[in-house]
């Protein structure tokens, strides 16, 4: 699923990309969520349409609270992939966008702070 991503050009098909993600996520590896859930769900995040931006981060803040197993190679995937491109999240016009990033603005920072402890 991950490899057709740049392929996505339909709002329903990142969707059921994403909702294909989150069924799967229960039967993957830590590793395989980090290394390839996690980066597809942000790359969703810099979409031009509001509902696949918020939708992203809905399956970004899931996956992230199924991995319980943080190994070395992925500490660092908080201020290297998902910090900077929640960055335009904060800043998006769309008011769905926001109030989903406020949502789980608590959860954000109390995973961030488990991967960065874990390094």
């Amino acid at each position: 699923i991950s490899a057709n991503d740049r392929n996505w050009s339909l709002v329903c098909s990142k969707r059921r990309a994403l909702d294909v993600f989150l069924a799967l996520s229960p039967r993957l590896t830590d590793k395989a969520k980090l290394d390839h859930m996690v980066p597809c769900s942000v790359d969703l995040l810099r979409d031009e349409v509001a509902v696949v931006r918020a939708a992203g981060l809905c399956s970004l803040r899931q996956i992230l609270m199924l991995v319980t197993d943080i190994i070395p190679s992925n500490v660092d995937i908080f201020p290297e992939c998902i910090i900077p491109n929640i960055h335009d999240v904060v800043q998006a016009p769309e008011v769905l966008v926001r109030c989903t990033y406020a949502q789980w603005t608590m959860q954000l920072t109390d995973m961030a702070a488990r991967y960065l402890e874990t390094g």
